[in-house]
């Protein structure tokens, strides 16, 4: 008698078996899915107190990078410096950073400018130094800031030519030396 019910109605018990094989499998994606995001908040949340342990950090903005990773822009403002630091998961020992001084009484009465003294990223063509340059722009417009100044050093010699095209994206004016051993860089606001 069994196998005859089984018989009479293996569509319908084929069909449940389907929906029950799916539910299980939907149910193992959602339980994943909870323990994955529930793993991200707590990284997340280690990698905010980390960034907040110093009282000079405070997060600027939260981006995305190329790849579709939240980056934390990190703002370290001190009295004569500021800096823009990116932490993200993937970046938190060798983070990508922007070091400028502030300045006042600048060439030509710029009362007050940025000076890019380094840009430091080691993971190229992700958009982590437009990300950086992006918000040293925004925040010198935001606080009065004239211009944002730098010098292109001769131990970047054999990179001009893409630090040439980076910052004159960004609307960069570029001075080399006759000799192209170094030079400068402006940007008015």
């Amino acid at each position: 008698m069994n196998f005859f019910l089984k018989f009479l109605y293996r569509k319908e018990i084929d069909a449940n078996a389907e929906y029950i094989s799916n539910l299980k499998y939907e149910n193992y994606v959602l339980s994943k899915s909870i323990e994955d995001t529930e793993y991200l908040m707590k990284e997340y949340s280690k990698l905010l107190d980390f960034i907040l342990k110093y009282s000079s950090n405070s997060i600027y903005k939260i981006v995305k990078d190329k790849s579709d990773s939240y980056i934390f822009v990190v703002k370290e403002e001190m009295s004569n410096s500021l800096a823009f630091l990116l932490y993200s998961l993937e970046y938190r020992h060798l983070v990508p950073r922007l070091y400028t001084r502030k300045m006042s009484k600048g060439l030509n009465n710029e009362s007050y400018y940025l000076y890019i003294d380094d840009i430091l990223v080691s993971d190229q063509d992700k958009g982590l130094g437009s990300i950086l340059m992006e918000s040293l722009i925004e925040y010198a417009k935001n606080n009065g800031y004239v211009c944002i100044r730098g010098w292109l050093s001769p131990i970047d010699k054999e990179h001009f030519d893409k630090l040439e095209h980076f910052y004159k994206k960004f609307g960069f004016e570029i001075k080399f030396r006759a000799d192209k051993e170094s030079g400068s860089i402006k940007l008015k606001l």
